[in-house]
């Protein structure tokens, strides 16, 4: 028969087509003569070398214990490493045993396909099988390409009439397509505590033609000593050049003595300071904080945490005196405010009595617009005419040296009585 080939993907292959002659005798027994002759593809690569014929006789009654049996010697290209194979219906005349469901090929040189208990059975007449994936490092002889045999059985139904029988097959071959596969063992993402040694737990690889294949990690960019998430690569290539790549995390954490250290030195720093009573609950954290650093046995680690510690101790005392004085500017600029009259003086008085303020404050005239009248330290000199003075006081927190002024404030002084 003439082969023809559709894969239904764009893959090189090398296809050629034998016969096969079967006669049937009418004692109900199968006696295989066969003689085999092959049109090779043009590579010159793929080819069956020798087909042996295992059993000569069979018996009608379905299976494949009582069936025809051959061995193909098969040389493939050594960079092919699975194999397809198809057969057409055996016809005599116008009888047909159907190839679908009554035969089936295996090879101890497959991964897959080994044996009979893992055949591959031909599923319908003229179509190609399933694959067989083939153990690249397993070859019967030196000769070119890799040397395979592949175990061919037939079931003939029961009831198959007598007659000669004839049939056809293809076999094809194709590259290793298929990566391994890699499977991670332990845990993804791994977490291991800063400082300690780094631990691989390792994977394992799977290639679909030559089984297990070595996994290659590289953790390099793991830093055991600071505490951040790093990436496992992990590599297996199969011997056709395939390569698969994983990745694992890994997680470097603090100790629990640093977690803890962590958790309170973070508190002190959060803490909101916008209030004195505030700034007073942040510094009550600075104790707890510090007591906590005291049990981080590692000197850089702990040096870190003092350091931030010292910096939050100062932001938070410049917050609190900040507050303080913007505090003691608002009680003083109140004082100021609330200074609206000074008492007018009688007559030819030695000087101006200026308004009482609470204690903690001074207060003393800044402006005078007739210093010739009310000087700055309140020294009158009487007018010859009642005179009207306008003065600026100002409000002093003796404290804080803090200053507020009062607005302006008209005072009368009597012309002098003399």
């Amino acid at each position: 028969m003439k082969d023809s080939l559709s894969l239904g993907r764009a893959i090189r292959a090398k296809v050629f087509l034998v016969s096969l002659t079967a006669i049937l005798v009418m004692s109900g027994f199968f006696v295989v003569a066969g003689t085999a002759s092959a049109n090779i593809a043009p590579n010159g690569v793929l080819g069956v070398t020798q087909i042996t014929a295992i059993k000569t006789l069979a018996a009608a009654d379905g299976t494949y214990t009582n069936g025809w049996s051959w061995v193909f010697d098969v040389t493939v290209p050594t960079t092919e490493t699975t194999l397809n194979m198809k057969f057409a219906d055996w016809v005599s005349g116008s009888n047909v045993i159907t190839a679908g469901d009554h035969i089936r090929f295996y090879s101890v040189q497959s991964s897959n396909h080994s044996d009979a208990d893992h055949a591959i059975t031909i599923s319908a007449a003229n179509s190609y099988s399933g694959e067989m994936d083939l153990i690249t490092t397993d070859d019967l002889s030196a000769n070119d390409g890799r040397q395979i045999q592949i175990t061919v059985e037939a079931a003939v139904p029961v009831g198959s009439a007598g007659g000669s029988y004839s049939t056809g097959y293809g076999i094809q071959s194709n590259p290793d397509t298929t990566a391994p596969v890699i499977t991670l063992t332990g845990d993804n993402p791994q977490t291991i505590e800063r400082t300690s040694s780094y631990v691989e737990l390792g994977a394992t690889a799977l290639d679909n033609v030559d089984g297990v294949v070595v996994v290659t990690p590289d953790a390099s960019a793991v830093d055991t000593n600071t505490v951040a998430s790093y990436t496992v690569n992990y590599s297996a290539t199969d011997s056709t050049g395939h390569t698969a790549t994983t990745t694992r995390t890994v997680n470097v954490v603090a100790n629990p003595a640093e977690a803890s250290a962590e958790t309170a030195v973070a508190a002190y720093e959060t803490a909101p300071i916008t209030t004195l009573t505030e700034v007073t609950a942040a510094e009550a954290l600075e104790a707890p904080a510090t007591t906590a650093v005291a049990l981080v046995l590692d000197p850089t680690a702990n040096g870190l945490f003092t350091g931030r510690i010292t910096t939050q101790t100062g932001v938070i005392a410049t917050a609190k005196a900040a507050l303080e004085a913007a505090i003691a500017q608002a009680a003083t600029d109140a004082v100021a405010a609330g200074i609206t009259t000074i008492t007018a003086p009688v007559a030819d008085a030695p000087a101006l009595t200026l308004p009482t303020v609470p204690a903690g404050y001074t207060v003393a005239i800044k402006t005078s617009d007739t210093l010739s009248v009310v000087a700055l330290d309140g020294t009158i000199t009487p007018p010859a005419t009642d005179t009207t003075v306008v003065l600026v006081l100002t409000v002093t927190n003796t404290a804080t040296s803090q200053t507020a002024d009062t607005a302006s404030i008209n005072v009368v002084v009597p012309a002098t009585a003399i």
